[in-house]
């Protein structure tokens, strides 16, 4: 730098002396500082060694990015001590600046003018000091040069990020279960996170802060913090929180193939043909991974279905002969397909009869395809129920249905078409079908110091729940059912899989039924047959007639042994506002004859707001050999029972009707549709215009409730009751009773 200023021929005659002076003086004093603080460090780090002093160890490993390599050497320097060396340095330097800066001023005091000039001149006719001016700033230079570089490699968030790819479940370190809501970083609020001066993970936070602002108009303004949350391997899930609701976006670490236990996950797709090799690798870490866990999560009874498409011999053949077999699940469309007539099933049995052109002619091209597709992924043998339930027969054909949840949970993976219908078919099958279109155009890729992500258009809601697919009722059952899924969605496969653990709830149960209750039906007699299969597996996993009809007494012996995994609490007698926060305050609420105890099985979760749910007596677990119980589906039921006639009024809401005694309320019906609704008139249209219906007594329903104190602002004893009537609305045609619609009347009325 002392190069720069200017330098005259005489001394008298040189500018800028001051200046000259004062900045060789205050860069010696650095240097000096410098040397003085590597010798007191050194002294420093020997008498720690005499003393037995460990040095503190780096905080963990670096990343492996672009700036990597001042990354690690920070972290080589902490650990090894060099660190110390550096900050004494850099100490001691400071305070030699100041101490050089007061002896200058108090010794050039008072001088005259000629000789800050003579001194300054001089100073700029020696070579040697010019050079080591140039060497001290270039190496100051690069020091800050090399303290920003070392500042951004240390990013914090960085650091998580990758220490979190590093550590998950892909690479065997961590178990999935663990992963939760509380592995996150907060980043704050956009302006703040779009302000960091990190190069590296700042790019993912443009790419998020641009996918939001698309979204902004459904999800409003006035965002709050931004989170990054680790909930699955090799995935990151920005979410940010609106006033009406939380938008957030995944980035999958694309994988690197020549670095071994790359943690990444996203690959780079072909633009028209599917790669079905990356199935197997699938297949072998579910199996080696998770073993029993996802292959047969709801331990469902060892069945084979009646038939199977052998993919070798390309016919039917039984299916008690296959070991595994995989199963097809997708919306049939309007196509008629392949109708199996008496006749057909045995021509179905030859070899190679798939590819006649009879037989061939009537078969979706998804069917088609899934038949190649099975071979492709490993496996030999496919169910698909146009091919392999004989409605000919309907003593098999019933059995078959009814076992449909059952063949989907046996099976060893079901391939799920998540797009369209029959008639489209999977594009992208190389030799089989036609090439996709896939939309290459836009990646999305997002850098990462050398790494990549990429944001992912197909999140876990867009597969598991929505679309056109999810909207039917008989792929409702398919789909849970399945333990492993194949899914092909916008030309891509995805792989998803179930662990099932924990005990079953009524809340978790009732879930279930509302959620396939607004599925589409072609027709509308199929309500029951599509979801018996699902139900028939339910009444297993519960237990329901063993537990609750005919051995409850039994269970209800509390001098028998508790079973596996069970353990037995008293029940409190008053609301205990004492009570720690992981443990319920308030008095449970129990039935009668159990106020004693309440059981709990140790896969329930440990706090009560995430599993509300008390069991009143033990039950022991389900075997795979446990075998499930299905009452016998007649046309007619009989049973000796009351019935009344009342009048009914539109209630207003939905599709209820209120039902009058007397002029008094004492009920309600709940109709199926709006057609229905249509007969009601409202209640101030007069009684006159009342609708007479006739109910039907199904069976009575105690309902207990807590008292709330308000002095501990608990829920307490005694337990008000009420009790009411499970109804049918019943139309007598030909002295049979047709249901109309359910509800329920107040037992006093």
């Amino acid at each position: 730098m002392s190069r720069y200023f200017p330098h005259t021929a005489y001394a008298e005659d040189q500018p800028l002396a001051g200046t000259i002076l004062t900045v060789h003086v205050l860069t010696r004093g650095y240097t000096t500082g410098t040397v003085v603080g590597l010798g007191i460090a050194a002294a420093s780090g020997v008498a720690s060694r005499i003393r037995g002093t460990t040095p503190v160890p780096a905080a963990a490993a670096p990343f492996p990015t672009s700036a990597t390599t001042t990354s690690t050497a920070t972290a080589a320097l902490r650990s090894s001590g060099l660190h110390t060396f550096l900050r004494k340095s850099g100490t001691a330097s400071a305070i030699s600046i100041g101490f050089t800066g007061v002896t200058m001023l108090a010794r050039m005091y008072g001088r005259e003018d000629i000789e800050w000039r003579d001194r300054a001149w001089r100073l700029m006719e020696s070579r040697s000091q010019l050079e080591v001016d140039d060497w001290t700033y270039s190496g100051a230079a690069a020091g800050v040069a090399a303290l920003g570089i070392a500042r951004a490699a240390d990013c914090n968030i960085c650091h998580r990020i990758w220490t979190f790819l590093e550590t998950s479940p892909s690479n065997g370190d961590r178990d999935p279960v663990t992963l939760g809501p509380f592995d996150y970083v907060n980043l704050g609020s956009f302006e703040e996170a779009l302000s960091s001066k990190c190069s590296r993970h700042l790019p993912l936070v443009k790419s998020f802060h641009n996918f939001c602002n698309q979204r902004r108009p459904l999800f409003g303004r006035n965002p709050a913090d931004i989170d990054i949350k680790f909930q699955r391997p090799g995935v990151l899930t920005f979410e940010e929180s609106t006033s009406t609701g939380v938008q957030y976006a995944n980035f999958l670490l694309l994988k690197r193939e020549s670095i071994p236990n790359h943690p990444g996950i996203a690959r780079i797709l072909d633009p028209e043909w599917i790669d079905t090799s990356v199935v197997a690798s699938w297949k072998k870490q579910c199996a080696s991974s998770h073993g029993p866990k996802c292959a047969n999560p709801v331990k469902i009874w060892l069945i084979r279905p009646a038939w199977v498409v052998d993919t070798e011999q390309r016919c039917l053949v039984p299916g008690a002969r296959c070991e595994s077999y995989v199963t097809l699940s997708y919306r049939w469309g309007k196509a008629p397909g392949l109708r199996i007539l008496p006749d057909t099933i045995s021509k179905l049995q030859t070899p190679v009869a798939i590819d006649d052109l009879t037989i061939a002619s009537q078969l979706a091209p998804m069917v088609c395809h899934a038949v190649h597709l099975t071979s492709a992924i490993g496996e030999r043998y496919l169910w698909v129920a146009t091919l392999c339930i004989d409605h000919a027969r309907e003593a098999e054909s019933t059995q078959q249905l009814q076992l449909m949840a059952a063949i989907f949970a046996n099976a060893s993976l079901t391939i799920v078409a998540l797009d369209g219908d029959a008639e489209d078919g999977f594009p992208g099958l190389q030799g089989i079908s036609t090439p996709k279109n896939q939309d290459d155009d836009n990646y999305g890729f997002v850098p990462f110091g050398d790494e990549h992500f990429i944001r992912d258009k197909h999140d876990y809601f867009g597969l598991a729940s929505w679309g056109a697919y999810h909207k039917r009722a008989w792929t409702y059952q398919e789909f849970n059912m399945s333990p492993r899924r194949l899914i092909i969605s916008h030309n891509s496969l995805h792989w998803m899989y179930e662990i099932m653990r924990g005990m079953p709830n009524l809340g978790s149960f009732s879930n279930l039924i509302q959620d396939y209750n607004p599925r589409d039906l072609t027709y509308e007699e199929d309500a029951l047959p599509s979801i018996s299969g699902f139900l028939n597996v339910i009444t297993q996993k519960r237990r329901i007639r063993p537990s609750w009809f005919e051995n409850r007494q039994s269970y209800k012996d509390f001098t028998r042994p508790l079973p596996p995994g069970w353990t037995r609490q008293d029940i409190a007698e008053v609301a205990d506002p004492e009570l720690s926060e992981g443990g319920d305050q308030n008095v449970l609420l129990y039935p009668d004859g159990c106020h004693m105890y309440s059981f709990r099985h140790s896969s329930q979760p440990k706090h009560e707001h995430e599993h509300p749910w008390h069991w009143p007596f033990p039950v022991p677990d389900i075997q795979e050999s446990t075998q499930p119980f299905m009452p016998e589906q007649t046309l007619y039921i009989s049973c000796d029972t009351r019935r009344a006639a009342v009048s009914a009024f539109q209630t207003g809401e939905k599709n209820d009707v209120s039902l009058y005694s007397d002029k008094k309320k004492i009920g309600v019906l709940r109709l199926h549709n709006k057609d229905q609704l249509e007969d009601f008139s409202q209640l101030d249209a007069g009684w006159a215009s009342a609708k007479e219906v006739e109910l039907v007594a199904i069976c009575r329903v105690r309902n207990y409730e807590r008292s709330y104190d308000k002095t501990t602002g608990l829920f307490s004893r005694p337990f008000p009751t009420t009790e009411v009537y499970n109804v049918l609305w019943a139309e007598w045609i030909d002295g049979v009773a047709y249901r109309l619609a359910s509800g329920r009347v107040d037992k006093a009325a």
